[in-house]
């Protein structure tokens, strides 16, 4: 993993009102990450791009979550290409249709504080136990002080 992070402290001194940290997971894997106590536009949004479609979960917005059919698709021509191996062929633009699932929208905080009342009652293991508090424990102690740090 890669964890790259660039702030600024316009307020304090020490202390960065922006930042900007990008972490680079195995497998091609990428999140960019921006935080801004600052911003005029609080935006809690998360964007996944897939092979197939993209997903669009937006908190402040009524419809959370938006699945759209958008990508790019590599085209052959009859007789050219077919197998891709070579260096040129043609891409087609999808741009599909949007689904905006219905889903019964639970304050995240409250579910979260709800998956914890009932681990301990009933002693199941949480989704997201010690291993992964770690894990993010060591990107946000990555991010917190080093430009660039690769593992």
């Amino acid at each position: 993993m890669k964890v790259t992070r660039n702030g600024m402290a316009f307020m304090q001194p020490g202390v960065e009102d922006v930042v900007f940290l990008n972490i680079i997971y195995p497998n091609k894997i990428m999140a960019n990450i921006h935080v801004s106590w600052l911003d005029p536009q609080k935006v809690r949004k998360m964007i996944v791009v897939g092979s197939k479609k993209m997903v669009i979960y937006d908190d402040a917005a009524e419809d959370k979550i938006a699945i759209y059919d958008k990508g790019i698709d590599r085209i052959s021509k009859l007789g050219e290409n077919m197998d891709f191996d070579a260096p040129r062929f043609s891409f087609g633009y999808r741009s599909g249709d949007v689904l905006l699932p219905g889903i019964n929208w639970v304050e995240p905080l409250r579910r979260e504080a709800e998956h914890f009342i009932h681990c301990i009652r009933t002693g199941e293991p949480p989704l997201t136990g010690i291993a992964h508090a770690r894990r993010v424990v060591a990107v946000l102690e990555r991010a917190g002080g080093i430009q660039t740090v690769d593992t």
